[in-house]
């Protein structure tokens, strides 16, 4: 390390012999390293304006840049990609349970309406059928003779009749004189007897059929008993 060796004060000092040898010995290092960074510069280190500098680092650090932003969106990929497709299977499952329960509903509402216009049909059909039968039956019967009635119809009516003209507090037969019996029929009305009857049979039976020949028998049956 080198000193400045001028004194404070105006008058000069003498120098020593050893600041004049320390001083010869860096003149000399000076021109020795002098020449050999200057042979460097000139084979190695060639000399190159602020541009071409700026020029090199926007380069490398452009270069860099892309290397560091393409591995970021690899490492991106990789984890959104596998995201990405989950969700959109899930999305796509969801879509086909929503179509498939779709068609699930559409296919029972149509089979419903099917079975109900073929349930209403089928009904139309069957009371037309019915309502036709009975007028055929009708007709027929209303062709039949009185006495063209089955057996076991008159069966049932004969027990019927049993049944309704007998009577716990009735006088037997044999003891009611023959002037009572004539009395008793004089002042029976025979238009209000029918009409009884009628009405009796009509809630007896069921079908057309089956009243108009029970009336058809009762009248005979009645009008013999009663005024036979």
């Amino acid at each position: 390390m080198v000193y400045d060796t001028t004194p404070l004060s105006s008058s000069p000092k003498p120098k020593t012999g050893r600041f004049r040898r320390c001083k010869s010995f860096i003149h000399h290092m000076g021109s020795c390293y002098g020449l050999l960074f200057g042979h460097l510069t000139k084979t190695f280190m060639l000399k190159k304006n602020f541009e071409q500098l700026f020029l090199m680092i926007y380069e490398a650090l452009k270069e860099m840049l892309s290397s560091m932003v393409s591995k970021e969106v690899n490492k991106i990929d990789k984890t959104s990609v596998l995201i990405y497709v989950a969700e959109g299977l899930l999305l796509e499952r969801q879509k086909t349970q929503a179509d498939v329960a779709a068609m699930i509903a559409k296919a029972i509402k149509k089979e419903h309406d099917n079975l109900h216009a073929e349930r209403h049909k089928t009904f139309e059909h069957g009371t037309y059928s019915l309502g036709e039968s009975s007028f055929g039956q009708g007709m027929d019967q209303d062709q039949d003779p009185p006495g063209s009635c089955t057996q076991e119809q008159l069966d049932e009516f004969d027990a019927w009749m049993d049944g309704f003209g007998s009577n716990d507090d009735e006088v037997p037969d044999d003891k009611v004189s023959q002037e009572l019996l004539k009395e008793m029929s004089g002042e029976l009305d025979e238009a209000k007897l029918q009409k009884d009857v009628d009405e009796m049979l009509r809630q007896r039976c069921n079908s057309g059929d089956e009243h108009h020949i029970m009336l058809i028998r009762c009248k005979t049956i009645s009008r013999v008993t009663l005024f036979g």
